[in-house]
């Protein structure tokens, strides 16, 4: 906000050395500290000093989960981004604190448990406590897994013309009574997908449907394939042909 000759006020310093902290927050430098200074000079002009300590990079000392029963906390801090800080890790910063990352690492538990049968898992809280010399950071992840569940029924419907159901069954990437696997799912609709388009049909909507049956922990899956609108190009534009 201050620049040269521009009229000086507290309020603007303020904003500026919160500004300056944010970035190095960003950067990892949770122990920055910013110390602004004036210097009067005459004719009611100042010189502004921002006097600064960038201290060292504040590292995850610690990362633990709470509520987790199929799967200790090693199996868990092997999925997520975050790392905690270790001597061998020098040449990476995933063991400096980023709250970006934990935002990542809520979607990478959360494919992991789909992918191991846990459609339910949630994770409550994910939080960060630094240390009050603000060198280190202990994380603490919440979560509730759900129940497991197993493929029940799995079946498919086709209102393509001559792509029969019987020359789709083969692409399953699963089979009843497999662990509920949210993955195989998507493979199997690629696989769909290539396979019809080796028909001709280059746009095609593949549903899948699930009904999930609590009592048994299972859950039936169908999947509906039928032709899906026509998208035609209306303009090709080509730019960069100078020559």
């Amino acid at each position: 906000a201050l620049k040269p000759r521009v009229v000086f006020t507290r309020t603007k310093v303020q904003k500026d050395v919160k500004r300056l902290l944010e970035i190095y927050r960003a950067n990892g430098r949770f122990a920055a500290n910013i110390e602004p200074k004036v210097i009067q000079l005459p004719q009611n002009r100042a010189d502004l000093i921002f006097e600064i300590e960038e201290g060292p990079l504040t590292k995850i000392k610690s990362i633990r989960f709470i509520g987790n029963k199929a799967f200790d906390d090693g199996d868990l801090k092997s999925v997520i981004s975050t790392k905690e800080n270790k001597w061998y890790r020098f040449l990476t910063t995933s063991d400096t604190y980023d709250p970006d990352r934990l935002k990542v690492d809520r979607e990478l538990l959360r494919q992991f448990y789909l992918a191991e049968g846990y459609p339910d898992f949630k994770l409550d809280t994910a939080v960060a406590e630094l240390t009050p010399n603000k060198r280190a950071f202990f994380i603490t992840m919440s979560l509730n897994e759900g129940e497991r569940y197993r493929f029940g029924d799995i079946s498919m419907s086709s209102g393509i013309r001559n792509v029969e159901v019987a020359e789709l069954k083969p692409l399953l990437e699963f089979k009843k009574g497999d662990w509920y696997d949210n993955s195989l799912i998507d493979k199997t609709v690629k696989n769909i997908r290539e396979k019809v388009g080796t028909h001709g049909y280059a746009f095609v909507q593949i549903k899948p449907r699930v009904k999930r049956l609590s009592e048994k922990k299972e859950i039936n899956l169908s999947l509906e394939i039928r032709e899906g609108p026509r998208v035609f190009v209306e303009r090709i534009d080509v730019t960069g042909n100078v020559r």
